[in-house]
């Protein structure tokens, strides 16, 4: 696949105002999503482990049983069916923490199976 330009790849919106561009190879997806002010992304899992950076923002997420506000450069390893969220009502309205975040999460052993449960992603984003 070689360099990837994200500005050239159609976003999806798996849920509203999370914008979501996603390049992947045979066992690797790299997933750069910009969520705005009101987005919130529910409490779900996945059949993979995910690593995470966030770029820009600073917002509460929760891995597991814990919550946090993280920030620029906060890196996050989520483990294999363990739960996590962005809920922007838990930490609204509390001084300094946006609602908007840019992230880049690499995402291991892709598979078909695993790109068909985001259906939006396709053979035209490789």
């Amino acid at each position: 696949m070689g360099f990837v330009d994200l500005e050239s790849m159609q976003p999806i919106e798996p849920v509203p105002c999370c914008r979501l561009r996603a390049p992947y190879g045979q066992h690797l997806m790299l997933s750069y999503s910009q969520m705005d002010a009101h987005a919130e992304i529910p409490m779900h899992h996945h059949p993979h482990e995910q690593a995470g950076i966030l770029l820009s923002g600073k917002l509460p997420l929760t891995n597991g049983d814990e919550t946090r506000v993280v920030e620029p450069g906060s890196l996050s390893i989520i483990l294999p069916k363990v739960n996590r969220s962005r809920d922007r009502g838990l930490h609204e309205g509390q001084s300094g923490i946006s609602v908007s975040g840019e992230w880049l999460w690499t995402l291991t052993s892709i598979s078909p199976t695993s790109l068909a449960a985001v259906p939006s992603i396709s053979t035209a984003n490789r």
